[in-house]
């Protein structure tokens, strides 16, 4: 058999295995972290079998070129998974976002841009989810970290390889070939362990309880700040400023607040809605002042915030719910 279609048969079957090993761990743990790496196995398995095909130069059909941008999906699913975030959790609004690219990619096939600009995106999108990813592999366990991070940097690095050798047309088949082997060897590796070894699944699902446990345990530690300290009231408050107050890191309270609240300015927000309720309820101030006592910078931000939230203007609903102020006589 000659060397090259032994090469082309053997990636085909590290394209089977892939697809073979995302089935197995799907079936033999049934949880979130194994659904992560279920999904990686499949879609590496896919891209690698498009590889196949060029390289064996056969024509692949236009409802097939989507599986050449599956590295938009790869590098998220290896960030959610390192983060321990919860399947269930990456289905929700704004994480969902993370896959946003991927659906433009796609997307993109059917416009008038340049198939070579997309192929260029996508090292640079694998290498930020690498550096996004490293702040919370660091606070992994060793074994966590080593296994799930360096996979997802290589791969990034070797894609980056392969890009530039594509971009400045010094790619040779064989130098194909030893990345795509490379590429084989470390997500395959992690995959292969995850199967054999079910005390490193076990592993990741206790640090996603734990990293699950701290979000929490962050939350209330924010919602009380704002409950007593009043924070929102500054209407020049930033996150830098509730990291410096939690002495939190800001990457980190920005993740998990977006939890719950969609993001910094939406929990600021919140709190000065409730305030400027209080405020038209209980008081005889004018609306302008009470949108500078809650936290607003104008009136028109004010105004905008408050009938997205209660459906009313501020001057409607102060006066159907306005309780009477005693005046006093004295």
């Amino acid at each position: 058999m000659p060397a090259n279609e032994l090469t082309l048969l053997l990636f085909s079957l590290g394209a089977f295995q892939g697809v073979l090993l995302s089935v197995l761990l799907k079936v033999k743990y049934r949880r979130s972290e194994s659904d992560y790496l279920s999904l990686i196995s499949l879609f590496f398995a896919l891209l690698l079998a498009f590889y196949v095909a060029y390289w064996a130069k056969l024509d692949t059909p236009t409802y097939l070129w989507w599986v050449q941008y599956v590295t938009f999906l790869i590098a998220p699913l290896f960030y959610l998974l390192i983060r321990g975030i919860s399947i269930q959790q990456a289905t929700k609004w704004p994480t969902l976002l993370h896959f946003l690219p991927f659906l433009v990619a796609v997307f993109a096939l059917y416009m008038p841009i340049s198939p070579m600009f997309l192929f260029l995106l996508q090292p640079f999108h694998l290498l930020l989810y690498a550096v996004l990813s490293f702040p919370f592999a660091r606070n992994r366990q060793a074994n966590v970290r080593r296994w799930l991070f360096i996979p997802l940097l290589a791969y990034a690095l070797l894609f980056v390889l392969y890009s530039i050798m594509v971009a400045t047309k010094t790619l040779t088949l064989e130098f194909d070939y030893l990345i795509a082997a490379a590429s084989c060897f470390f997500i395959y590796a992690l995959l292969i362990k995850s199967y054999l070894q079910p005390q490193f699944i076990n592993q990741l699902a206790v640090e996603e309880k734990l990293s699950t446990y701290i979000s929490e345990t962050v939350l209330s530690q924010i919602e009380h700040h704002f409950r007593e300290c009043k924070p929102y009231l500054n209407g020049e408050y930033r996150l830098n400023d509730l990291s410096n107050d939690l002495s939190l890191k800001p990457y980190q309270l920005s993740e998990i607040i977006n939890q719950k609240y969609d993001g910094f300015n939406k929990l600021l927000n919140d709190y000065r809605i409730r305030e400027s309720i209080d405020l038209l309820n209980d008081t005889n101030e004018k609306v302008i002042d009470i949108a500078h006592l809650s936290g607003f910078n104008n009136k028109v931000s004010f105004y905008k915030s408050f009938k997205k939230a209660t459906g009313k203007t501020p001057v409607e609903w102060r006066t159907a719910h306005k309780k009477p102020v005693n005046i006093s006589t004295d």
